[in-house]
């Protein structure tokens, strides 16, 4: 279910032009629906499609897997500007559609899990190796 907010425009420091949000158990059984999702027309008219549906797959990411909303965080979102560039929400921003075939996220090194040395096929060198590289190195 979603929402359309054509008075407010949010809070002045972050606006949110597209914000996910559960609902009480009674609408919940009421209406058959979990969440609902709320579009601020003041936002939503300055931006493109693309840039769109970028905010409702963000928002969609906030819904965790035991059905609880989380806080935006960079490890959530951190690939979001990183593949689109740090001001892709503005209305300058030309960015791809994001549900075209060939569009494929980027996510920042640090994000990715690290990678073990034994996983990369790499032998760790035993004191005894080092010691020796070490005399060879001095001689």
């Amino acid at each position: 279910m979603y929402l359309q907010d054509t008075a407010s425009k949010g809070n002045k420091k972050q606006p949110a032009p597209v914000e996910i949000k559960k609902m009480n158990g009674f609408a919940s059984d009421f209406l058959k629906y979990a969440y609902v999702m709320e579009f601020k027309a003041y936002h939503i008219d300055k931006m493109s499609q693309n840039q769109l549906l970028v905010h409702i797959y963000r928002e969609l990411l906030r819904i965790h897997n035991d059905g609880s909303i989380l806080k935006p965080t960079e490890k959530l979102m951190g690939h979001i500007p990183y593949t689109l560039g740090r001001d892709w929400d503005t209305t300058q921003a030309e960015i791809p559609n994001i549900l075209d075939s060939r569009f494929h996220w980027e996510y920042p090194p640090k994000l990715v899990d690290q990678l073990s040395i034994y996983d990369m096929g790499v032998q760790e060198e035993t004191d005894e190796e080092i010691e020796e590289d070490k005399e060879n190195q001095d001689e």
